[in-house]
C-alpha cells in the first residue's frame, strides 16, 4: 500500500520546478536535517514517505530523535540559542507556548507551496506550523459487554455502566478535549468548564478508571475490564485490528479533535531544506500512509482508499463539518486550575 503513495508523492516533489532530476538530487547533498520523533511505527512511516524521497531527490539526510512531544518542546525551549532539531513535530496544545517563546518560524505558501492544500479551518495558528493529522476522541462500546450503546458522553452516566467506564484524565490532551466537549455541550466552554464538571459527577459513580496514559486504558479495554468509554479514535481502531468487539461511536457532542503540526524550528541552519521537508510532510504519500495505518484524519484534500476512508471520522466533508478545535491559548491559562478540580471531584 505505502509503495502506491510513494510513487504518487515522487511525482508530486518532481512537479515543484526544480531545474532537473540531477541537480535536485545534489541539492541539499551534505546536509543532515534533525526532527524529533514518536518511535515505533509513526517513525517507519515518516522515514518511508518524507525521509526517503527527500533523499532520493535531493541528497537530504533526515534523523529522527525519537521523543514524546512533551520532552521534544521541553529540550527545544531549554536550548533555544543551539537548537537540537531543525525540524519540530508538535500538537495542537503546545504550539502556543512555542510561538510565545518565539522559537518557531513562520511558513508561507510562497515557500511551502503545498500550505495552500491544508483546509483553512485547521490552520489554527496562522503562518506557524503546518497540521499533517488529526486525532480525536469518541465514544468506545464493546458489543459483547453493552446492550445500548451510547449516543453522546452524558449516556456514560446511565446506571447499566456502573464500575465499565473508561474515560482520559487531564494528564492527557484526550481528557482536556472531553472536558470541554462535556462544558461546551452543557452551556460552559474554555473559561467556563463547571458544566463540564457537573457531567463528569454524573459519571463518576460508573468509573472504573480515568487513564493518563493510552497503553493502559488499551489493556482495560483488551481485557474486557472497561466496556465503554471515551478513547482515541486510532486507539479505537488498534483495538479493532486486534480482535476486540468494540465500536467506534461519533459523540453527538461532535468530533473534538487536536491536530499535530510539522514546524521550521528558528535558527537552523538549512531553511531550504527545512522548506522541502514541510512541502514533503504534507504530500499525498506521507498523510495517506498516517491515515491508512491509524487512522488518523488527513488535513490535505487526500484521496484515501475507500475501505480506510469509512473508518476516518474526519473525513469528507461531513466529517469535518464535525470537527470541533479548542482555544489552545486559553486552554493552556486554565488546565492547572482544571486539574486542581479533578483530583479534588474525581479522585
Amino acid at each position: 500500500m505505502l509503495a502506491k503513495w510513494t510513487t504518487a508523492a515522487c511525482l508530486l516533489v518532481s512537479a515543484f520546478g526544480v531545474a532537473g532530476p540531477a541537480h535536485a538530487q545534489k541539492q541539499f547533498s551534505g546536509i543532515t536535517l534533525n526532527v524529533n520523533g514518536y518511535g515505533g511505527a509513526y517513525d517507519d512511516i515518516l522515514k518511508e514517505t518524507v525521509a526517503k524521497p527527500l533523499k532520493e531527490k535531493f541528497g537530504l539526510e533526515v534523523v529522527y530523535q525519537p521523543s514524546g512531544s512533551t520532552s521534544a518542546t521541553a529540550r527545544l525551549l531549554a536550548s533555544r540559542n543551539d537548537p537540537p532539531y531543525d525540524i519540530l513535530m508538535a500538537d495542537s496544545p503546545a504550539m502556543p507556548g512555542l510561538i510565545e517563546a518565539g522559537v518557531l518560524e513562520e511558513i508561507t505558501a510562497a515557500e511551502v507551496p503545498a500550505t495552500a492544500r491544508v483546509f483553512p479551518q485547521l490552520r489554527e495558528f496562522g503562518n506557524y506550523g503546518l497540521p499533517f493529522s488529526i486525532a480525536s476522541v469518541a465514544l468506545v462500546s464493546n458489543r459483547n459487554l453493552v446492550k445500548t450503546p451510547p449516543k453522546s458522553i452524558k449516556d456514560l452516566a446511565r446506571p447499566e455502566y456502573k464500575g465499565k467506564v473508561a474515560l482520559i484524565s487531564l494528564e492527557s490532551s484526550g481528557g482536556i478535549l472531553s472536558l470541554m466537549a462535556m462544558a461546551e455541550s452543557a452551556g460552559g466552554g474554555v473559561n467556563d468548564a463547571d458544566p463540564g464538571f457537573k457531567v463528569l459527577q454524573t459519571i463518576k459513580p460508573n468509573l472504573l478508571s480515568a487513564f493518563g496514559a493510552t497503553v493502559p486504558q488499551l489493556q482495560a479495554f483488551q481485557q474486557e475490564e472497561a466496556a465503554v468509554g471515551i478513547f482515541w479514535n486510532g486507539r479505537i481502531y488498534e483495538l479493532q485490528t486486534k480482535g476486540a468487539p468494540v465500536d467506534l461511536i461519533v459523540p453527538e457532542e461532535g468530533i473534538y479533535s487536536l491536530s499535530s503540526y510539522v514546524n521550521a524550528v528558528k535558527g537552523s541552519k538549512h531553511r531550504a531544506a527545512q522548506m522541502a521537508y514541510l512541502e514533503q510532510a504534507l504530500s499525498d504519500e506521507a498523510i495517506a500512509a498516517l491515515a491508512i495505518k491509524f487512522t488518523y484524519g488527513p488535513t490535505t484534500p487526500v484521496k484515501l482508499p475507500d475501505e480506510i476512508a469509512g473508518k476516518v471520522i474526519t473525513y469528507g466533508p461531513e466529517g469535518l463539518k464535525k470537527v470541533k478545535t479548542l482555544d489552545w491559548a486559553a486552554v493552556a491559562k486554565n488546565r492547572g486550575a482544571w486539574v486542581t478540580q479533578w483530583n479534588k471531584e474525581m479522585r
